[in-house]
């Protein structure tokens, strides 16, 4: 006869105190990866090895048959909301891209998992993407922020969905405190059955031309801005609203249709400093989140 054997355990360490820092080290091989790939990879690595010192779930299944055990399985689940960190040092090595990181700012989590789903963000100016064969921008950004903020904050990623939260056929930017929106905000929550939905809009992704200085060739100057909302899904009350912006010059067009997000689009100039934009929002979702967290917690 063969039983299986459940086992959970949380192991929760308290926050970082004020003034310290931890380090850890992440990597991340070089082969068949273009060096961006192969950088974010190593990072992500780093920010796993730095949440698991801080707190780790332990999830172990063992079956056994005959009183010995045939099988044993453990998953390791980092457990801890990041704040703020900085990469230190990167280097390659041995077809290894090697990062270390400093985190300054960081706490165990021992809950529950907050669960975040996202929508798609409509182009404010939707003939600035068809300019130059940019496309998957609606899906992909909100996507591209999901990722990073599970990489800061102990929650639930959901996928984009496919869903009108603010007036279809607007022109503008959406009003994200209609009485429309929240009442659109809150079905979709329930649908998604999340915590809170992030929603927002890609409003500025144009471009225009430098003067040409000496015969060189032309060069562009291209703007990668978002502004995001976050709501609470059970109201549907709007709690955070940012904007950030960055004008990026050199390789900001492209001749054929990039997808967003892509290796081709992530080893662009404007590729990085879209990436910059988002790591931006992430953190400061998962800066507010946080304190909504601290505020629940409070007597």
């Amino acid at each position: 006869m063969m039983r299986a054997l459940l086992l959970f355990t949380l192991l929760c360490l308290p926050a970082l105190a004020s003034g310290q820092s931890l380090f850890a080290e992440g990597l991340a091989p070089l082969e068949g990866r273009s060096l961006q790939q192969a950088r974010r990879e190593a990072v992500e690595d780093a920010l796993w090895h730095a949440s698991a010192q801080l707190g780790v779930t332990i999830h172990s299944r063992s079956e056994a048959a005959a009183g010995e055990v045939i099988r044993d399985e453990i998953r390791l689940e980092t457990g801890a909301e990041i704040s703020r960190y900085e990469v230190m040092e990167e280097w390659e090595e041995e077809g290894l891209y090697h990062v270390q990181i400093r985190v300054d700012e960081a706490r165990a989590l021992c809950g529950e998992k907050i669960r975040i789903g996202a929508v798609q963000f409509p182009l404010v100016r939707p003939a600035q993407q068809r300019a130059d064969g940019l496309h998957g921008l609606e899906r992909g950004v909100p996507d591209a922020l999901l990722h990073r903020l599970s990489l800061l904050q102990r929650v639930e990623p959901h996928r984009t969905r496919q869903a009108f939260w603010h007036e279809p056929g607007a022109t503008g930017l959406p009003r994200p405190r209609d009485a429309g929106v929240r009442r659109r905000v809150q079905a979709i929550a329930r649908e998604m059955e999340v915590d809170y939905l992030l929603a927002g809009a890609v409003v500025d992704v144009g471009h225009e031309n430098l003067p040409r200085w000496g015969g060189w060739l032309q060069r562009h100057r291209r703007r990668a801005e978002v502004e995001i909302y976050l709501f609470k899904g059970d109201t549907g009350e709007l709690v955070l609203q940012r904007r950030v912006s960055r004008p990026v010059e050199g390789e900001v067009l492209f001749d054929a249709r990039v997808v967003f997000d892509s290796h081709r689009f992530r080893d662009s100039d404007y590729g990085r400093g879209f990436e910059w934009v988002l790591d931006r929002l992430a953190w400061h979702v998962a800066t507010h989140l946080s304190s909504l967290a601290g505020a629940d917690r409070r007597p």
